[in-house]
């Protein structure tokens, strides 16, 4: 009886080994996620987002991102879709795109976002100038069931807004 306990505990402890060694192998050798220029988004706050676009004057032009890091159609957007833009036109997407995560403004964040740049779906994209001390939003892209965004779509409404995709206009 002894001679099995002692063997069924050298089993259990050779299992748990091959488990930690197989598990350590997959963290050092696990494959990383191709995300070359996404480090590098620049994300503002909601509750300062009009105050930031309003100090960089009347000359610019911004691209916002709202999405959610919460949600998965965000995630996918901003984890494939933009990558996809990126390589597709040669754009720096992480120096055009300011990413604003309304996943923590509040219950309310849908009406906001309406009443103030016209959003009525989240992930979404603003294009948004300075006239007159106020910020205007140009133009809207917005995630609908029916049609979500893709990256030519993207593309072509950057093009719209002036960001050319072929070349260095931005």
């Amino acid at each position: 009886m002894k001679y099995m306990f002692k063997k069924l505990l050298f089993s259990l402890l050779a299992v748990l080994m091959i488990y930690s060694s197989a598990a350590m192998v997959y963290r050092i050798f696990e494959p990383q996620l191709d995300t070359h220029e996404q480090k590098d988004l620049t994300y503002v706050e909601y509750a300062t987002l009009s105050d930031y676009i309003l100090s960089h004057g009347e000359a610019s032009i911004h691209v916002v991102f709202f999405c959610s890091l919460q949600d998965a159609n965000s995630l996918y957007v901003k984890d494939t879709v933009l990558s996809t833009v990126q390589s597709d036109t040669g754009l720096p997407v992480s120096q055009i795109i300011e990413v604003v995560d309304v996943s923590t403004a509040g219950s309310d964040i849908e009406a906001r976002l309406q009443r103030d740049w016209g959003v009525g779906a989240i992930p979404s994209f603003v294009s948004v100038g300075v006239e007159n001390g106020q910020c205007v939003v140009h133009d809207r892209l917005e995630w609908r069931e029916e049609d979500p965004l893709k990256a030519l779509r993207i593309e072509e409404w950057l093009e719209a807004n002036g960001f050319r995709t072929r070349g260095t206009n931005y």
